[in-house]
């Protein structure tokens, strides 16, 4: 029996092992956010946040068997297993070991689950890097990749496996529970100064696999390249508002609670990122998503000029009316009231951008499209409306033949 059969028969199986097991942890996650105690636990994560979450963590592992059982040849559904698991471990772990450290409940091996919970990043610093480097087809892009993705992961295992080393108290629990494998001596030292200075390495596999995906996109066509829009247009959104998150907080941490809907976002897109790649992987015909990356453009692009316009109006208005008026809601009603007024044309205007920018071909078939309009308007001569048609029709449709059928005076 072969290799692919093999993984045929036990893809369903183990994938639903798999599955039901992320499910249950999950489960102990949501349970634990009722029980008696709850409010000991330091950093609660909000209702948003938590169901977030659970979205992504079980969006993997169900996207993942689906691929496994209608693709087992293919490695993703595989990786995206795995990182299920990971993300439902670290919930199951930090609320296990967090009753014990913090709620004193009598749960056994409080220590080792906490530092699982500590360490639990390296299942996702591989897999799903791995899932992208090799999406769609299971195959990197080149053979030359596969020596620099290699050397990548080695190094995120070896430096996440000598950090879980470190002796001392663990990340999280601090003076409440101590590292059970702590090693003392060099090794210890050299383990806490992995942890301190190895974060940028963990980030190598995913920086790989995000560059050759990029090169990918770069050669491929037809539906290969639809396949890589629909994998990359939820990882490019979570990795910009999650980087736009943390240069936010960085610069005012007092602003974190104002601007928590950002890194939501960026769970939502995070979530996504596994039911595009199988919404990719299983379907032959894929639908236009380039629709919705021109509108995510426009509008996020929208977004960003009203926001900061409306700012600017509001500390304008205030520092010029507040004399005036004594308080500030004049200034901020007529800010509202600009902005509102504003949108339509900021709209149009940065939609036309996009277009001229990133779809010249629509752009250009639209304006086509518009002169012909302007034209007919004041044309009579059917010969010339017949050849302006055509013409017409073959810029923006390029069909392989055009052929124009007018029908006889006084015929049916």
């Amino acid at each position: 029996m072969t290799a692919q059969r093999v993984l045929a028969r036990i893809a369903l199986p183990l994938g639903a092992v798999a599955v039901l097991a992320g499910v249950a942890m999950f489960t102990f996650g949501v349970v634990s956010l009722v029980l008696p105690g709850t409010e000991l636990l330091p950093n609660r994560p909000g209702v948003t946040d938590f169901l977030s979450i659970l979205a992504i963590g079980l969006a993997f592992p169900i996207v993942g068997l689906v691929i496994a059982w209608k693709r087992p040849s293919n490695p993703v559904g595989w990786l995206f297993l795995v990182t299920g698991l990971a993300m439902a471990l670290n919930i199951f772990a930090n609320e296990y070991a967090g009753r014990v450290a913090f709620a004193g409940a009598p749960l056994p091996g409080g220590a080792f689950v906490a530092w699982l919970d500590s360490y639990w990043i390296l299942g996702p610093a591989v897999t799903l890097p791995l899932a992208i480097a090799l999406f769609p087809d299971g195959r990197l892009p080149a053979s030359r990749w596969r020596p620099a993705l290699t050397v990548a992961v080695a190094l995120s295992v070896a430096v996440t496996a000598v950090g879980a080393l470190a002796p001392g108290d663990l990340v999280g629990f601090e003076g409440r529970l101590i590292n059970p494998f702590g090693a003392p001596g060099e090794i210890g030292r050299l383990a806490a100064w992995t942890v301190e200075a190895g974060g940028i390495v963990q980030l190598l596999p995913g920086l790989i696999a995000i560059s050759a995906v990029a090169v990918r996109l770069r050669r491929a066509g037809g539906a290969e390249r639809q396949q890589l829009k629909w994998l990359l247009f939820p990882l490019a959104l979570f990795v910009l508002t999650f980087s736009t998150g943390i240069v936010v907080v960085s610069a005012q941490p007092a602003s974190a609670d104002a601007f928590r809907w950002i890194f939501t976002v960026a769970l939502v897109a995070l979530g996504a990122v596994p039911i595009a790649a199988g919404i990719a992987v299983l379907r032959y015909r894929l639908y236009d998503i380039d629709v919705v990356i021109r509108r995510t453009i426009v509008y996020g692009a929208v977004v960003a000029i009203l926001g900061v316009s409306y700012v600017a109006l509001v500390l304008g208005l205030q520092s010029l009316l507040t004399r005036v008026s004594g308080n500030d809601t004049l200034p901020v009603a007529l800010s509202t009231l600009v902005i509102a007024a504003m949108f339509g044309r900021v709209r149009t205007r940065v939609r036309k951008i996009v277009d001229r920018r990133f779809y010249r071909s629509r752009y250009d078939a639209q304006r086509t499209s518009e002169a012909f309009s302007s034209r007919l308007r004041d044309e009579v001569e059917l010969d010339t409306v017949r050849q302006a048609l055509a013409t017409t029709v073959g810029e923006v449709i390029q069909p392989t033949s055009i052929g124009v059928w007018l029908r006889p005076r006084g015929g049916p």
